[in-house]
């Protein structure tokens, strides 16, 4: 074949051997064998067995240093999430509802952050302590420096069979510099077209000794980002949350506002209607919203942040000491710490709380002869704590991740063996929270004044502010050993073979404030987690040449886990060139997803949901509200790991010498799915399954519910992590990249990278049938990254236009607004680098300043942040200078 994409990206890592690689085509057979055999071979994520050519079995994409640098991203969560296979369930750091701030995760295929296995030069990071969705355990793609990174490379076909648990949908493999001699530095300044988002980035990486001559190679990256915030209420989209301008929206703004609203308590009657604005209600601020009376209404969109404020410091180090050709020692050191502030909206009341066991709905109900209640009976209140302030959260992750190993070869086989020791540690500090007890206590003695705040003293408000603090560590310590080389030789050529052993250490810390735990602080569930649990792995792969245009793949490991037993995952996988210009490749994979420590430790999460209570109702239709419970949700005691079934076919098609194609197919089946079952789902089945019914937490039934022969008030419901659900997704990859033109004028060349998805079928419950929900919300159909390139001389100009397909808004949106927009970026770079050791670089992301689609069922600010970016156009200035 000729040199494919995949080829050329890797091209560098067969050192000076592979450029004579092409050479060989057009020299004598003998002296062709002789310079093959100097041929570095390498390893491609995907197969632990090394190969000189990089095209393999499976399909991997390679993203290269100069396409991080041509597409003026600045972090490496930012090239990822416009990656086309980066789908559905992807979280990033936008997303202020997120459980886990400020990180972000990668979701191939749609299948979840849980379903994609992330590494650092094949091996594997410390999780995120803070579990996404109470769940999903994750890489955060912030906690690696992208100025330490040399490419990318994206598995996109199941690998538990190489790497073991988690890699169902694919792997991303982040590789690491090396052998770097000298000192490069760069420094970079942008900000969005809005003036806003200011970001400042600065890196330098230093490195001494050449490998071949002096023995050793020492590199240090440090890598430095500060982001400014962006406010939601600084975007035109955004700016309020009176939705009524947009088709099919209303006016969301909140009824618990400052001024506020009295509400009539049950069975008394203050004031004409259910509810009464404070006197002090601004004219511009009343409103009657939807299916309401008149009352005192508050822009919430005011308060919080869309975009967080970053500040990010990352550190790597790499030792390569040769001891002698056939033994070199590694050792690799690396810390990164990132530190993001989030604002959201001030508390208000009232509010369901939850703690252990137990949900209360905790309103402002004033008491007569209450200063701010001037009835002759009691009043509820809606109300919110502006004077107290925005709830402000303060988000701290500290990686540190440690290798130290040997690698060496003897005759025709090669060796390795490692230590890692990788630990993730995160807080989260919120300040500003509204305590329950304090709270009660002051409308208790009048002490607090809701109809001027203003004339509240500090004393009072010490008696209701709270602070607290979220805190989490997670930990891996792992020794690994494998082997590779060739067993035979066969009729058309070596058969090769790879086998290894890993034994590894999980261990996971998550917990809250006692205030927080206690369910003391208004508004505000908790969590807690922890487990630790041991596994030792072993695999072999052979590469069995059947032809000599043919080669099959075979893998098969094992996995034994200390909590939940073992499991065994087969692939097989092939690779043919029927011609020099055409590969056609297909692999069969098993996968597994074991039970992390958030499902299967010591866990449980306290949270609230709104249901109906079906038995209760069953005995008095006429009368049955809906209320809030607390959902107590716990780990899982018989779970079994998730399993799937990956099928890939494609193929790679060298069409002239300026035109490269690949397609690849896949299609995925995920069985035992763990999830937690819906509240409402096991009330609603309480009465016919004894299992829901063991779930349910009541009170003792009081004189009226034995005379009605209704059961107690509910006073919470357990909800354990079981294996719930299956899904299966179908879809095709296809990859171009034709250089169009090369002559005086400079080189031009148009790539295109694209996934489109074809079917995403899964069950909401257990008992559904399967349901397609490919081209819904957050899975278009097709996501696409087109760019064209020019190259002449010093210059170098990348025009991206990055596309992601309409799709059909969840079905809580409202009439009218059914359908999301195509979202049409378009991105911007041109770098000059003719000054000696000098390259400057100007460019623009989103150049034409394209808002995200509305969608009216994202809530308060309504975007898709799993598929838009909400910043607009922002422009940047880089310099980079080598010192030689």
């Amino acid at each position: 074949m000729q040199r494919t994409r995949l080829a050329r990206a890797l091209a560098p890592a067969f050192s000076a051997g592979a450029a004579t690689l092409a050479a060989t085509l057009f020299i004598p057979s003998a002296h062709a064998q002789a310079v093959a055999q100097s041929i570095e071979k390498i390893e491609v994520t995907g197969s632990n067995i090394k190969r000189v050519d990089a095209e393999g079995p499976a399909p991997v994409q390679v993203i290269t240093r100069q396409e991080i640098e041509r597409s003026g991203y600045s972090t490496l969560a930012d090239v990822m999430r416009f990656l086309p296979a980066n789908s559905a369930l992807a979280y990033e750091e936008t997303f202020t509802g997120s459980f886990s701030r400020g990180s972000s995760g990668v979701s191939l295929r749609g299948l979840g952050q849980r379903a994609t296995l992330t590494l650092i030069n094949g091996r594997r990071m410390a999780n995120m302590p803070f579990a996404q969705n109470l769940q999903d355990a994750f890489v955060d793609l912030n906690s690696i420096p992208l100025a330490a990174i040399e490419r990318i490379e994206v598995l996109k076909d199941g690998a538990s069979a190489i790497y073991g648990s988690d890699a169902l949908a694919g792997v991303v493999n982040i590789i690491l510099r090396k052998d770097f001699v000298g000192v490069e530095g760069t420094a970079g300044y942008g900000r969005t077209q809005h003036g806003d988002g200011e970001e400042t980035r600065a890196s330098l990486a230093a490195g001494v000794g050449d490998l071949a001559k002096d023995r050793f190679n020492v590199i240090g990256v440090v890598d430095y980002l500060k982001r400014d915030a962006v406010w939601v209420r600084d975007r035109d989209w955004s700016r309020t949350a009176d939705q009524s301008r947009y088709q099919g929206g209303t006016d969301l703004r909140s009824t618990l506002s400052s001024p506020g609203n009295y509400a009539r308590v049950p069975g008394t009657n203050p004031f004409p209607g259910a509810r009464l604005p404070f006197a002090s209600c601004p004219a511009d601020r009343l409103a009657v919203p939807p299916g309401s009376v008149l009352q005192c209404v508050e822009d919430t969109n005011q308060f919080p942040t869309l975009i967080p404020e970053t500040d990010r410091f990352g550190f790597f180090s790499r030792l390569t000491w040769a001891f002698s050709p056939t033994l070199t020692g590694f050792a690799e050191l690396g810390y990164n710490k990132t530190a993001t502030f989030t604002q959201l909206l001030p508390f208000g009341t009232p509010s369901t709380q939850v703690g252990p066991g137990v949900a209360r709905q905790v309103n402002a109900r004033l008491p007569v002869g209450n200063p701010s209640n001037p009835y002759t009976v009691p009043v509820d209140v809606r109300y919110r704590f502006d004077d107290v302030g925005p709830r402000q959260v303060d988000n701290d992750v500290e990686a540190t991740r440690a290798v130290a190993g040997l690698k060496g070869n003897w005759g025709k086989w090669d060796w390795e063996s490692a230590l890692l020791y990788a630990k993730s540690e995160a807080t989260q500090d919120d300040v500003n929270g509204i305590r329950v007890s304090g709270l009660l206590s002051v409308i208790a003695d009048g002490s607090y004044n809701f109809l001027n705040p203003a004339a509240n003293s500090q004393a009072v408000y010490d008696r209701l502010r709270v602070n607290y603090q979220r805190r989490g560590e997670t930990e891996i310590k792992q020794w690994d050993a494998k082997v590779t080389g060739e067993l035979m030789e066969m009729a058309h050529g070596p058969l090769a073979m790879a086998a290894g052993f890993e034994t590894r250490k999980e261990t996971l810390l998550d917990e809250s404030d006692d205030v927080l735990a206690s369910g003391d602080v208004l508004g505000r569930g908790s969590n807690r987690a922890q487990g630790s649990r041991t596994l030792t792995s072993g695999y072999i792969e052979f590469n069995v040449p059947v032809l000599k245009n043919l080669e099959v793949q075979a893998a098969g490991r094992l996995d034994h886990y200390s909590d939940f037993g073992s499991s065994t995952t087969p692939k097989v996988a092939f690779r043919w060139t029927p011609t020099k210009e055409f590969l056609l490749r297909g692999s069969w994979a098993k996968g597994f997803r074991a039970p992390n420590l958030v499902e299967a430790g010591d866990s449980a999460a306290f949270a609230f949901n709104t249901v109906v209570d079906t038995r209760r109702c069953e005995i008095n239709a006429a009368y049955c509200p809906a209320g809030s419970v607390a959902a107590i949700i716990a780990s899982g005691t018989d779970l079994v790991p998730e399993k799937s079934t990956s099928k890939n076919v494609g193929f790679v098609w060298d069409i002239t010498r300026d035109v490269n194609l690949s397609v690849d197919a896949f299609d995925i089946q995920q069985k035992n799915i763990i999830n937690t079952e819906g509240v409402q789902t096991i009330l609603d089945g309480e009465t016919a399954n004894p299992a829901y019914a063991a779930r349910v937490i009541r009170t003792a039934p009081d004189a009226q519910d034995i005379s009605r022969g209704a059961p107690g008030a509910i006073v919470g419901v357990l909800n354990q992590f079981v294996n719930l659900t299956e899904l299966r997704t179908k879809g095709v990859d296809l990859d171009l990249r034709w250089r169009l033109w090369k002559g005086d004028a400079g080189t031009f060349t148009f790539t295109s990278t694209n996934s489109y998805l074809h079917e995403y079928e899964t069950q909401v419950v257990r008992e559904d049938p399967l349901t397609d929900f490919a081209g819904t919300y957050g899975l278009p159909r097709l996501r696409s990254i087109h760019s064209l390139l020019w190259d002449r001389g010093p210059w170098a100009t990348t025009i991206a236009w990055n596309h992601v397909d309409s799709y059909d808004a969840s079905t809580s949106a409202p009439p009218g607004a059914a359908k999301i927009g195509n979202w049409d970026t378009f991105d911007l770079q041109v770098s000059y680098t003719g000054f000696r050791n000098l390259k400057l670089t100007f460019g623009g992301r989103n150049i034409l300043d394209r808002d995200p689609p509305i969608d009216l069922s994202s809530g308060l600010v309504p975007y898709d942040f799993s598929q838009h970016n909400p910043r607009g156009a922002y422009w940047y200035a880089m310099a980079s200078y080598r010192f030689r």
